[in-house]
Protein backbone atom coordinates (compact mmCIF):
# COMPACT_ATOMS: atom_id res chain seq x y z
CA UNK A 1 0.00 0.00 0.00
CA UNK A 2 1.83 3.09 -1.23
CA UNK A 3 -0.22 5.31 1.12
CA UNK A 4 1.78 3.84 4.01
CA UNK A 5 5.16 4.52 2.46
CA UNK A 6 6.86 7.51 4.07
CA UNK A 7 10.10 7.42 2.07
CA UNK A 8 10.93 10.87 0.76
CA UNK A 9 7.73 12.35 2.28
CA UNK A 10 7.72 14.82 5.14
CA UNK A 11 5.86 17.96 6.19
CA UNK A 12 7.52 21.01 7.64
CA UNK A 13 6.35 24.61 8.03
CA UNK A 14 8.66 26.99 6.18
CA UNK A 15 8.98 30.62 7.24
CA UNK A 16 8.86 33.02 4.29
CA UNK A 17 9.96 36.63 4.36
CA UNK A 18 9.57 37.53 0.68
CA UNK A 19 6.26 39.03 -0.38
CA UNK A 20 5.96 36.74 -3.42
CA UNK A 21 8.10 34.01 -4.98
CA UNK A 22 7.74 30.76 -6.90
CA UNK A 23 9.36 27.36 -6.49
CA UNK A 24 9.71 24.80 -9.29
CA UNK A 25 10.19 21.04 -9.49
CA UNK A 26 12.38 20.45 -12.53
CA UNK A 27 15.01 17.94 -13.60
CA UNK A 28 18.48 18.98 -14.83
CA UNK A 29 18.02 16.70 -17.87
CA UNK A 30 15.13 15.43 -19.99
CA UNK A 31 14.94 13.11 -22.96
CA UNK A 32 13.99 14.26 -26.45
CA UNK A 33 10.93 11.98 -26.22
CA UNK A 34 9.74 13.51 -22.92
CA UNK A 35 6.79 15.93 -22.69
CA UNK A 36 7.08 17.19 -19.11
CA UNK A 37 4.74 19.35 -17.09
CA UNK A 38 6.83 21.55 -14.80
CA UNK A 39 5.20 21.80 -11.38
CA UNK A 40 5.29 25.28 -9.82
CA UNK A 41 4.00 26.60 -6.51
CA UNK A 42 3.68 30.23 -5.33
CA UNK A 43 4.33 31.47 -1.79
CA UNK A 44 4.98 34.71 0.05
CA UNK A 45 3.93 36.97 2.89
CA UNK A 46 1.85 39.26 0.64
CA UNK A 47 -0.37 36.61 -0.97
CA UNK A 48 -3.48 34.81 0.20
CA UNK A 49 -4.46 31.22 -0.55
CA UNK A 50 -7.32 32.31 -2.84
CA UNK A 51 -5.23 34.75 -4.89
CA UNK A 52 -5.00 33.83 -8.57
CA UNK A 53 -1.52 33.53 -10.06
CA UNK A 54 -0.85 33.80 -13.79
CA UNK A 55 1.99 31.58 -15.00
CA UNK A 56 3.85 31.54 -18.29
CA UNK A 57 6.60 29.15 -19.35
CA UNK A 58 8.86 29.80 -22.35
CA UNK A 59 11.92 28.18 -23.91
CA UNK A 60 14.51 30.74 -24.99
CA UNK A 61 15.23 30.86 -28.72
CA UNK A 62 11.99 29.05 -29.61
CA UNK A 63 8.32 29.98 -29.98
CA UNK A 64 7.35 27.49 -27.26
CA UNK A 65 5.08 29.09 -24.66
CA UNK A 66 2.32 27.95 -22.31
CA UNK A 67 0.17 29.95 -19.89
CA UNK A 68 -2.22 29.01 -17.13
CA UNK A 69 -3.89 30.49 -14.03
CA UNK A 70 -4.34 28.77 -10.67
CA UNK A 71 -4.85 29.86 -7.08
CA UNK A 72 -1.95 30.17 -4.67
CA UNK A 73 -3.09 27.06 -2.80
CA UNK A 74 -2.85 24.91 -5.95
CA UNK A 75 0.10 23.71 -7.95
CA UNK A 76 0.49 24.86 -11.53
CA UNK A 77 1.37 22.31 -14.22
CA UNK A 78 3.18 24.06 -17.06
CA UNK A 79 3.14 21.86 -20.14
CA UNK A 80 6.10 21.53 -22.48
CA UNK A 81 6.25 19.67 -25.79
CA UNK A 82 9.16 17.52 -26.91
CA UNK A 83 12.25 19.75 -26.79
CA UNK A 84 15.16 19.76 -29.26
CA UNK A 85 18.44 18.16 -28.24
CA UNK A 86 20.97 20.37 -26.47
CA UNK A 87 20.99 22.97 -23.71
CA UNK A 88 17.66 24.75 -23.32
CA UNK A 89 16.91 27.78 -21.14
CA UNK A 90 13.46 27.44 -19.58
CA UNK A 91 12.00 30.64 -18.12
CA UNK A 92 8.94 30.67 -15.83
CA UNK A 93 7.09 33.94 -15.07
CA UNK A 94 4.46 34.35 -12.37
CA UNK A 95 2.26 37.32 -11.47
CA UNK A 96 -0.52 38.00 -9.04
CA UNK A 97 -1.74 41.59 -8.89
CA UNK A 98 1.32 43.83 -8.84
CA UNK A 99 3.59 41.07 -7.51
CA UNK A 100 5.89 39.31 -9.97
CA UNK A 101 8.64 36.68 -9.95
CA UNK A 102 10.55 34.72 -12.55
CA UNK A 103 13.03 31.87 -12.54
CA UNK A 104 15.27 30.49 -15.25
CA UNK A 105 16.59 26.94 -15.50
CA UNK A 106 19.13 25.60 -17.99
CA UNK A 107 18.35 21.96 -18.71
CA UNK A 108 20.08 19.47 -20.97
CA UNK A 109 17.91 17.64 -23.50
CA UNK A 110 19.47 14.32 -24.52
CA UNK A 111 18.29 11.51 -26.81
CA UNK A 112 19.23 8.93 -24.19
CA UNK A 113 20.83 8.57 -20.77
CA UNK A 114 22.03 5.08 -21.61
CA UNK A 115 25.68 4.25 -22.17
CA UNK A 116 27.69 1.08 -22.50
CA UNK A 117 31.16 0.39 -21.15
CA UNK A 118 33.86 -0.19 -23.76
CA UNK A 119 36.88 -2.26 -22.72
CA UNK A 120 39.70 -2.84 -25.21
CA UNK A 121 42.88 -4.82 -24.58
CA UNK A 122 45.77 -4.49 -27.03
CA UNK A 123 49.52 -4.82 -27.25
CA UNK A 124 50.82 -1.29 -26.81
CA UNK A 125 53.41 -1.69 -29.58
CA UNK A 126 50.67 -2.55 -32.12
CA UNK A 127 48.56 0.61 -31.66
CA UNK A 128 49.23 4.04 -33.14
CA UNK A 129 45.83 5.71 -32.59
CA UNK A 130 43.52 5.46 -29.60
CA UNK A 131 39.76 5.91 -29.36
CA UNK A 132 38.10 6.91 -26.11
CA UNK A 133 35.34 8.93 -24.52
CA UNK A 134 34.50 12.20 -26.26
CA UNK A 135 32.82 13.72 -23.22
CA UNK A 136 34.12 11.95 -20.11
CA UNK A 137 37.29 10.29 -18.92
CA UNK A 138 39.08 7.38 -20.56
CA UNK A 139 40.91 5.03 -18.21
CA UNK A 140 44.10 3.60 -19.68
CA UNK A 141 45.89 0.84 -17.78
CA UNK A 142 49.35 -0.38 -18.78
CA UNK A 143 50.30 -3.91 -17.71
CA UNK A 144 53.70 -5.59 -17.60
CA UNK A 145 53.52 -8.31 -20.28
CA UNK A 146 57.03 -9.68 -19.73
CA UNK A 147 57.74 -12.76 -17.64
CA UNK A 148 56.74 -10.66 -14.65
CA UNK A 149 53.06 -11.25 -15.51
CA UNK A 150 53.53 -14.75 -14.05
CA UNK A 151 55.37 -13.56 -10.94
CA UNK A 152 52.41 -13.64 -8.55
CA UNK A 153 51.36 -17.13 -9.65
CA UNK A 154 54.91 -18.40 -9.28
CA UNK A 155 55.24 -16.83 -5.86
CA UNK A 156 51.98 -18.45 -4.72
CA UNK A 157 53.30 -21.84 -5.85
CA UNK A 158 56.56 -21.26 -3.95
CA UNK A 159 54.47 -20.76 -0.77
CA UNK A 160 52.53 -23.99 -1.29
CA UNK A 161 52.21 -26.12 1.85
CA UNK A 162 51.83 -29.88 1.99
CA UNK A 163 53.83 -33.11 2.04
CA UNK A 164 52.64 -34.69 -1.18
CA UNK A 165 55.30 -35.21 -3.82
CA UNK A 166 53.71 -32.72 -6.23
CA UNK A 167 53.44 -30.07 -3.50
CA UNK A 168 57.02 -30.53 -2.31
CA UNK A 169 58.46 -30.45 -5.82
CA UNK A 170 56.35 -27.48 -6.92
CA UNK A 171 57.40 -25.53 -3.83
CA UNK A 172 61.09 -26.20 -4.51
CA UNK A 173 61.06 -25.66 -8.29
CA UNK A 174 58.93 -22.51 -8.08
CA UNK A 175 61.36 -21.02 -5.55
CA UNK A 176 64.28 -21.93 -7.81
CA UNK A 177 62.58 -20.28 -10.80
CA UNK A 178 62.00 -17.09 -8.78
CA UNK A 179 65.72 -17.00 -8.08
CA UNK A 180 66.72 -17.69 -11.68
CA UNK A 181 64.17 -15.60 -13.59
CA UNK A 182 63.65 -12.70 -11.17
CA UNK A 183 67.13 -12.64 -9.57
CA UNK A 184 65.81 -13.26 -6.08
CA UNK A 185 67.69 -14.99 -3.29
CA UNK A 186 65.08 -17.19 -1.68
CA UNK A 187 66.14 -20.24 0.30
CA UNK A 188 65.34 -23.36 -1.74
CA UNK A 189 63.74 -26.19 0.20
CA UNK A 190 65.86 -29.30 0.66
CA UNK A 191 63.83 -32.21 -0.67
CA UNK A 192 64.41 -35.75 0.59
CA UNK A 193 64.09 -37.37 -2.84
CA UNK A 194 64.36 -40.88 -1.37
CA UNK A 195 61.09 -40.38 0.48
CA UNK A 196 59.25 -40.15 -2.85
CA UNK A 197 61.44 -41.94 -5.42
CA UNK A 198 61.67 -45.69 -4.96
CA UNK A 199 64.69 -47.75 -5.87
CA UNK A 200 63.12 -48.63 -9.22
CA UNK A 201 63.01 -44.88 -10.05
CA UNK A 202 59.25 -44.43 -9.86
CA UNK A 203 57.81 -41.49 -7.93
CA UNK A 204 54.99 -41.90 -5.46
CA UNK A 205 52.58 -39.27 -4.20
CA UNK A 206 53.23 -40.03 -0.52
CA UNK A 207 56.10 -41.83 1.17
CA UNK A 208 53.95 -44.89 1.92
CA UNK A 209 52.24 -45.14 -1.50
CA UNK A 210 53.13 -47.06 -4.65
CA UNK A 211 54.84 -45.30 -7.58
CA UNK A 212 52.44 -43.59 -9.98
CA UNK A 213 53.37 -43.66 -13.69
CA UNK A 214 51.39 -40.50 -14.56
CA UNK A 215 52.82 -38.54 -11.61
CA UNK A 216 56.31 -39.80 -12.52
CA UNK A 217 55.83 -38.69 -16.14
CA UNK A 218 54.53 -35.24 -15.20
CA UNK A 219 57.47 -34.66 -12.87
CA UNK A 220 59.77 -35.75 -15.71
CA UNK A 221 58.29 -32.88 -17.76
CA UNK A 222 59.92 -30.43 -15.33
CA UNK A 223 63.35 -31.45 -16.60
CA UNK A 224 66.54 -30.93 -14.67
CA UNK A 225 65.09 -28.68 -11.93
CA UNK A 226 63.83 -31.63 -9.83
CA UNK A 227 65.97 -33.31 -7.13
CA UNK A 228 65.12 -36.79 -8.42
CA UNK A 229 67.54 -39.16 -10.13
CA UNK A 230 66.72 -38.68 -13.82
CA UNK A 231 68.39 -41.89 -15.00
CA UNK A 232 66.39 -43.95 -12.52
CA UNK A 233 63.23 -42.11 -13.50
CA UNK A 234 63.86 -42.85 -17.19
CA UNK A 235 64.56 -46.51 -16.39
CA UNK A 236 61.31 -46.75 -14.44
CA UNK A 237 59.25 -45.28 -17.30
CA UNK A 238 60.90 -47.54 -19.90
CA UNK A 239 60.39 -50.61 -17.76
CA UNK A 240 56.73 -49.78 -17.14
CA UNK A 241 56.16 -49.11 -20.84
CA UNK A 242 57.53 -52.47 -21.96
CA UNK A 243 56.79 -54.70 -18.97
CA UNK A 244 54.66 -57.67 -19.97
CA UNK A 245 53.57 -58.59 -16.44
CA UNK A 246 49.78 -58.32 -16.54
CA UNK A 247 49.74 -56.82 -13.05
CA UNK A 248 51.79 -53.88 -14.22
CA UNK A 249 50.44 -53.26 -17.73
CA UNK A 250 49.83 -49.56 -18.27
CA UNK A 251 46.48 -48.20 -19.34
CA UNK A 252 46.39 -46.23 -22.59
CA UNK A 253 46.36 -42.93 -20.72
CA UNK A 254 49.26 -43.97 -18.48
CA UNK A 255 51.27 -45.11 -21.50
CA UNK A 256 50.66 -41.84 -23.32
CA UNK A 257 51.87 -39.84 -20.32
CA UNK A 258 54.96 -42.02 -20.06
CA UNK A 259 55.71 -41.25 -23.72
CA UNK A 260 55.43 -37.56 -22.83
CA UNK A 261 57.77 -37.97 -19.86
CA UNK A 262 60.33 -39.82 -21.98
CA UNK A 263 60.06 -37.12 -24.67
CA UNK A 264 60.86 -34.45 -22.07
CA UNK A 265 63.90 -36.55 -21.11
CA UNK A 266 65.08 -36.46 -24.77
CA UNK A 267 64.37 -40.11 -25.44
CA UNK A 268 63.51 -41.07 -29.04
CA UNK A 269 59.83 -42.05 -28.96
CA UNK A 270 58.48 -40.63 -32.24
CA UNK A 271 58.11 -43.88 -34.20
CA UNK A 272 56.48 -45.74 -31.31
CA UNK A 273 54.23 -42.79 -30.58
CA UNK A 274 52.94 -42.77 -34.17
CA UNK A 275 52.08 -46.46 -33.89
CA UNK A 276 50.41 -45.85 -30.53
CA UNK A 277 48.25 -43.05 -31.99
CA UNK A 278 46.59 -45.42 -34.46
CA UNK A 279 44.53 -46.97 -31.67
CA UNK A 280 41.09 -45.74 -30.66
CA UNK A 281 42.03 -43.32 -27.88
CA UNK A 282 39.99 -41.51 -25.22
CA UNK A 283 40.20 -37.72 -25.13
CA UNK A 284 42.30 -37.94 -21.95
CA UNK A 285 44.77 -40.16 -23.79
CA UNK A 286 44.74 -37.88 -26.83
CA UNK A 287 45.68 -35.00 -24.55
CA UNK A 288 48.68 -36.94 -23.22
CA UNK A 289 49.70 -37.83 -26.81
CA UNK A 290 49.59 -34.13 -27.72
CA UNK A 291 51.80 -33.48 -24.69
CA UNK A 292 54.28 -36.09 -25.93
CA UNK A 293 54.47 -34.33 -29.31
CA UNK A 294 54.90 -30.94 -27.63
CA UNK A 295 57.81 -32.13 -25.49
CA UNK A 296 59.33 -33.94 -28.50
CA UNK A 297 59.53 -30.61 -30.32
CA UNK A 298 56.71 -31.48 -32.75
CA UNK A 299 54.72 -28.35 -31.94
CA UNK A 300 52.58 -28.31 -35.06
CA UNK A 301 51.48 -31.91 -34.59
CA UNK A 302 50.69 -31.06 -30.98
CA UNK A 303 48.73 -28.02 -32.18
CA UNK A 304 46.57 -30.12 -34.53
CA UNK A 305 45.71 -32.48 -31.68
CA UNK A 306 45.12 -29.57 -29.31
CA UNK A 307 42.75 -27.86 -31.75
CA UNK A 308 40.71 -31.05 -32.04
CA UNK A 309 40.41 -31.27 -28.24
CA UNK A 310 39.62 -27.59 -27.67
CA UNK A 311 36.77 -27.74 -30.20
CA UNK A 312 34.66 -29.25 -27.41
CA UNK A 313 35.36 -26.32 -25.12
CA UNK A 314 32.62 -24.16 -23.69
CA UNK A 315 33.28 -20.43 -23.87
CA UNK A 316 31.31 -18.19 -21.55
CA UNK A 317 32.31 -14.79 -20.16
CA UNK A 318 35.86 -15.28 -21.50
CA UNK A 319 36.20 -18.53 -19.54
CA UNK A 320 37.27 -21.62 -21.49
CA UNK A 321 36.74 -25.18 -20.28
CA UNK A 322 35.92 -28.68 -21.47
CA UNK A 323 33.35 -30.66 -19.51
CA UNK A 324 33.95 -34.18 -18.25
CA UNK A 325 32.07 -36.76 -16.18
CA UNK A 326 33.25 -35.59 -12.72
CA UNK A 327 34.58 -32.34 -11.21
CA UNK A 328 37.94 -34.05 -10.70
CA UNK A 329 38.20 -35.09 -14.35
CA UNK A 330 37.14 -31.60 -15.46
CA UNK A 331 39.94 -30.10 -13.40
CA UNK A 332 42.59 -32.60 -14.54
CA UNK A 333 41.69 -32.37 -18.21
CA UNK A 334 41.57 -28.59 -18.34
CA UNK A 335 44.84 -28.36 -16.41
CA UNK A 336 46.41 -30.50 -19.15
CA UNK A 337 44.91 -28.25 -21.82
CA UNK A 338 46.41 -25.28 -19.97
CA UNK A 339 49.92 -26.77 -20.36
CA UNK A 340 49.32 -27.31 -24.09
CA UNK A 341 47.87 -23.83 -24.63
CA UNK A 342 50.87 -22.32 -22.83
CA UNK A 343 53.40 -24.38 -24.76
CA UNK A 344 51.72 -23.54 -28.08
CA UNK A 345 51.25 -19.85 -27.20
CA UNK A 346 47.47 -20.04 -27.63
CA UNK A 347 47.12 -16.92 -25.49
CA UNK A 348 43.33 -16.45 -25.38
CA UNK A 349 42.71 -20.10 -24.63
CA UNK A 350 45.46 -20.06 -22.03
CA UNK A 351 43.99 -17.11 -20.14
CA UNK A 352 40.46 -18.51 -20.32
CA UNK A 353 41.53 -21.96 -19.10
CA UNK A 354 43.65 -20.49 -16.31
CA UNK A 355 40.83 -18.23 -15.09
CA UNK A 356 38.35 -21.10 -15.15
CA UNK A 357 40.67 -23.33 -13.13
CA UNK A 358 41.33 -20.54 -10.62
CA UNK A 359 37.72 -19.42 -10.19
CA UNK A 360 35.35 -22.25 -11.03
CA UNK A 361 36.97 -25.71 -11.02
CA UNK A 362 35.64 -27.53 -7.96
CA UNK A 363 37.20 -31.00 -8.08
CA UNK A 364 39.32 -32.22 -5.18
CA UNK A 365 42.22 -33.01 -7.51
CA UNK A 366 45.32 -30.89 -6.96
CA UNK A 367 46.78 -29.38 -10.15
CA UNK A 368 49.68 -27.33 -8.79
CA UNK A 369 52.14 -29.39 -10.85
CA UNK A 370 50.22 -28.56 -14.03
CA UNK A 371 50.11 -24.87 -13.03
CA UNK A 372 53.90 -24.84 -12.71
CA UNK A 373 54.40 -26.65 -16.02
CA UNK A 374 52.12 -24.11 -17.74
CA UNK A 375 54.18 -21.20 -16.38
CA UNK A 376 57.42 -22.83 -17.51
CA UNK A 377 56.01 -23.30 -21.00
CA UNK A 378 54.70 -19.71 -21.14
CA UNK A 379 58.12 -18.31 -20.19
CA UNK A 380 59.39 -19.33 -23.64
CA UNK A 381 57.12 -16.71 -25.27
CA UNK A 382 57.78 -13.80 -22.93
CA UNK A 383 60.70 -11.45 -22.43
CA UNK A 384 62.76 -11.24 -19.26
CA UNK A 385 63.32 -8.18 -17.10
CA UNK A 386 61.16 -5.12 -16.51
CA UNK A 387 59.09 -3.46 -19.25
CA UNK A 388 59.17 0.29 -19.81
CA UNK A 389 56.89 2.78 -21.53
CA UNK A 390 56.77 6.52 -22.05
CA UNK A 391 53.87 8.92 -22.56
CA UNK A 392 53.23 12.65 -22.85
CA UNK A 393 50.74 14.38 -20.54
CA UNK A 394 50.23 18.13 -20.06
CA UNK A 395 53.48 18.95 -21.83
CA UNK A 396 55.59 16.54 -19.78
CA UNK A 397 57.12 13.27 -21.02
CA UNK A 398 57.13 10.53 -18.41
CA UNK A 399 58.77 7.10 -18.36
CA UNK A 400 57.24 4.28 -16.32
CA UNK A 401 58.92 0.98 -15.42
CA UNK A 402 56.72 -2.05 -14.87
CA UNK A 403 58.11 -5.12 -13.15
CA UNK A 404 56.73 -8.30 -11.57
CA UNK A 405 53.40 -7.86 -13.35
CA UNK A 406 52.95 -4.23 -12.25
CA UNK A 407 50.14 -2.05 -13.62
CA UNK A 408 49.92 1.72 -14.11
CA UNK A 409 46.63 3.58 -14.71
CA UNK A 410 45.87 7.01 -16.14
CA UNK A 411 42.55 8.84 -16.43
CA UNK A 412 42.58 11.29 -19.35
CA UNK A 413 40.07 13.45 -21.17
CA UNK A 414 39.57 13.46 -24.94
CA UNK A 415 42.14 16.20 -25.61
CA UNK A 416 44.76 14.58 -23.40
CA UNK A 417 44.21 11.22 -25.10
CA UNK A 418 44.97 12.76 -28.51
CA UNK A 419 48.48 13.76 -27.45
CA UNK A 420 49.21 11.00 -24.92
CA UNK A 421 51.34 9.08 -27.45
CA UNK A 422 52.23 6.08 -25.24
CA UNK A 423 55.18 4.05 -26.56
CA UNK A 424 57.04 0.93 -25.51
CA UNK A 425 60.62 1.69 -24.49
CA UNK A 426 61.58 -1.90 -23.72
CA UNK A 427 59.92 -5.25 -23.20
CA UNK A 428 56.22 -5.89 -23.82
CA UNK A 429 53.32 -3.86 -22.45
CA UNK A 430 49.60 -4.55 -22.65
CA UNK A 431 47.26 -1.54 -22.74
CA UNK A 432 43.68 -1.78 -21.47
CA UNK A 433 41.30 1.03 -22.42
CA UNK A 434 38.01 1.55 -20.57
CA UNK A 435 35.38 4.24 -21.09
CA UNK A 436 31.64 4.84 -21.35
CA UNK A 437 30.09 5.23 -24.80
CA UNK A 438 26.61 6.68 -25.41
CA UNK A 439 24.18 4.22 -26.97
CA UNK A 440 22.84 5.19 -30.37
CA UNK A 441 21.19 1.79 -30.84
CA UNK A 442 21.02 -1.21 -28.56
CA UNK A 443 23.81 -3.72 -29.24
CA UNK A 444 23.36 -7.45 -29.72
CA UNK A 445 21.93 -9.13 -26.63
CA UNK A 446 22.58 -12.52 -25.07
CA UNK A 447 19.72 -14.97 -24.59
CA UNK A 448 21.51 -16.50 -21.59
CA UNK A 449 20.84 -13.53 -19.33
CA UNK A 450 17.44 -11.84 -19.10
CA UNK A 451 15.99 -8.80 -17.36
CA UNK A 452 12.39 -7.73 -16.69
CA UNK A 453 11.18 -4.43 -15.21
CA UNK A 454 7.80 -3.88 -13.61
CA UNK A 455 6.24 -0.73 -12.16
CA UNK A 456 3.70 -1.07 -9.35
CA UNK A 457 1.61 1.79 -8.04
CA UNK A 458 -0.17 4.80 -9.43
CA UNK A 459 1.52 7.23 -11.81
CA UNK A 460 -0.06 10.24 -10.15
CA UNK A 461 1.28 13.37 -8.54
CA UNK A 462 2.39 12.80 -4.94
CA UNK A 463 2.60 9.01 -5.33
CA UNK A 464 5.43 6.58 -4.74
CA UNK A 465 6.06 3.98 -7.46
CA UNK A 466 7.63 0.57 -6.79
CA UNK A 467 10.14 -0.62 -9.39
CA UNK A 468 11.07 -4.32 -9.58
CA UNK A 469 14.01 -5.49 -11.69
CA UNK A 470 13.92 -9.30 -12.01
CA UNK A 471 16.74 -11.13 -13.75
CA UNK A 472 17.51 -14.70 -14.77
CA UNK A 473 20.82 -16.28 -15.79
CA UNK A 474 21.15 -19.69 -17.43
CA UNK A 475 22.71 -22.40 -15.28
CA UNK A 476 25.26 -23.03 -18.06
CA UNK A 477 26.85 -19.62 -17.38
CA UNK A 478 29.56 -19.60 -14.67
CA UNK A 479 28.68 -17.82 -11.44
CA UNK A 480 29.88 -14.25 -11.89
CA UNK A 481 29.06 -10.65 -11.01
CA UNK A 482 26.67 -8.58 -13.11
CA UNK A 483 25.86 -4.88 -13.32
CA UNK A 484 22.24 -3.77 -13.65
CA UNK A 485 21.57 -0.16 -14.65
CA UNK A 486 18.16 1.44 -14.79
CA UNK A 487 17.46 4.91 -16.16
CA UNK A 488 14.64 6.33 -14.05
CA UNK A 489 12.04 8.19 -16.18
CA UNK A 490 12.41 11.98 -15.96
CA UNK A 491 9.05 12.38 -14.23
CA UNK A 492 10.26 10.33 -11.26
CA UNK A 493 13.07 10.79 -8.78
CA UNK A 494 14.60 7.76 -7.01
CA UNK A 495 14.13 7.37 -3.27
CA UNK A 496 17.58 6.78 -1.85
CA UNK A 497 16.48 6.31 1.76
CA UNK A 498 13.46 4.54 3.17
CA UNK A 499 12.80 4.25 6.90
CA UNK A 500 11.59 0.67 7.37
CA UNK A 501 10.28 -0.39 10.75
CA UNK A 502 11.20 -3.84 12.06
CA UNK A 503 7.52 -4.84 12.15
CA UNK A 504 6.83 -3.80 8.56
CA UNK A 505 5.97 -6.78 6.39
CA UNK A 506 7.12 -5.33 3.06
CA UNK A 507 10.79 -4.71 3.84
CA UNK A 508 12.18 -5.51 0.40
CA UNK A 509 14.27 -2.56 -0.71
CA UNK A 510 17.53 -2.32 -2.66
CA UNK A 511 19.73 0.74 -2.60
CA UNK A 512 21.84 1.57 -5.65
CA UNK A 513 25.63 1.37 -5.65
CA UNK A 514 25.69 4.53 -7.78
CA UNK A 515 23.07 7.19 -8.56
CA UNK A 516 24.03 9.61 -11.36
CA UNK A 517 21.64 11.71 -13.48
CA UNK A 518 18.62 9.43 -13.02
CA UNK A 519 20.73 6.32 -13.68
CA UNK A 520 20.91 3.74 -10.88
CA UNK A 521 23.48 0.96 -10.77
CA UNK A 522 23.20 -2.31 -8.82
CA UNK A 523 25.64 -5.23 -8.65
CA UNK A 524 24.40 -8.83 -8.41
CA UNK A 525 25.55 -12.39 -9.08
CA UNK A 526 23.91 -15.45 -10.62
CA UNK A 527 21.75 -16.08 -7.59
CA UNK A 528 21.08 -13.11 -5.32
CA UNK A 529 18.48 -13.41 -2.58
CA UNK A 530 17.86 -11.38 0.56
CA UNK A 531 15.61 -12.49 3.40
CA UNK A 532 12.98 -9.94 2.30
CA UNK A 533 13.09 -9.82 -1.52
CA UNK A 534 12.07 -12.45 -4.08
CA UNK A 535 14.84 -14.49 -5.72
CA UNK A 536 16.96 -12.50 -8.18
CA UNK A 537 14.93 -9.32 -7.70
CA UNK A 538 16.02 -5.74 -7.08
CA UNK A 539 13.35 -3.41 -5.73
CA UNK A 540 13.63 0.33 -5.39
CA UNK A 541 11.17 3.18 -4.95
CA UNK A 542 10.69 6.37 -6.97
CA UNK A 543 8.66 9.46 -6.16
CA UNK A 544 6.72 11.50 -8.74
CA UNK A 545 8.49 14.80 -9.49
CA UNK A 546 6.79 15.98 -12.70
CA UNK A 547 3.55 15.13 -14.41
CA UNK A 548 3.53 14.57 -18.17
CA UNK A 549 4.59 11.86 -20.60
CA UNK A 550 8.05 10.32 -20.23
CA UNK A 551 10.15 7.66 -21.86
CA UNK A 552 11.23 4.74 -19.68
CA UNK A 553 14.41 3.58 -21.37
CA UNK A 554 15.26 -0.12 -21.06
CA UNK A 555 17.15 -1.32 -18.01
CA UNK A 556 20.38 -3.15 -18.86
CA UNK A 557 22.10 -6.17 -17.33
CA UNK A 558 25.69 -6.92 -18.33
CA UNK A 559 28.43 -9.26 -17.17
CA UNK A 560 31.25 -7.51 -15.32
CA UNK A 561 33.85 -9.94 -16.68
CA UNK A 562 32.73 -9.55 -20.29
CA UNK A 563 30.76 -6.34 -20.85
CA UNK A 564 29.71 -7.47 -24.33
CA UNK A 565 27.44 -10.07 -22.70
CA UNK A 566 24.27 -8.12 -21.95
CA UNK A 567 20.50 -7.96 -22.28
CA UNK A 568 17.81 -5.34 -21.80
CA UNK A 569 14.32 -5.02 -20.36
CA UNK A 570 11.29 -3.56 -22.10
CA UNK A 571 11.12 0.09 -23.19
CA UNK A 572 7.89 1.99 -22.61
CA UNK A 573 6.24 5.41 -22.34
CA UNK A 574 4.61 6.34 -19.04
CA UNK A 575 2.07 9.08 -18.36
CA UNK A 576 1.95 10.75 -14.95
CA UNK A 577 -1.24 12.67 -14.16
CA UNK A 578 -2.29 15.11 -11.42
CA UNK A 579 -5.88 13.91 -11.15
Amino acid sequence: DTNKIQAGVNKKNVSTTLPFFIHTAIQPTYLTDDQPEIIVIAQGTAVKQDDIVSYKITVSGTDIAYTTEVSVRDRAHLKLPKLPEGKQSIVIHAQTGNLKDAVSHVVQIVPSRLSIPVVEEKKLADVSEWSGSQTGLTWMTFVDANQGKYYDDLQQLSWRFGDRADEVIVRAVATELLNIVFKEQNAVLDVDASAYQKDDGGIRLLSYADPDPILSAKIALLGEETPFDELKLQAYMLERLYKSDSKHVLTQEEAAWVYAGLAAQKKPIFAELKRFEKQDLSKETQLAVAMAHLYSGNSEVARVLYKALIKEAKRELKYVWVDASTPEKIKEFNAGLLILASGLNEVQDRDGLKDYLDNHATGQTLVVLEDLLAIKEAFAFTKSGASKLSYSLRGEIKTIELDHGDTYTLAVNADELKFLNPNVVSGDVTAILAYQKPISSLPEVSSKIRLKREYTGSFKEGEIVVVDLSYAIDSSVPNEHYEITDSVPSGLTPVTYRDVGYQETDSCVSYPDTDTDQTLTFFVNNSSKSSYCPQNTIRYYARVLNTGTFKAEPAIIRAMRDVSVMNVSNEQMITITHD
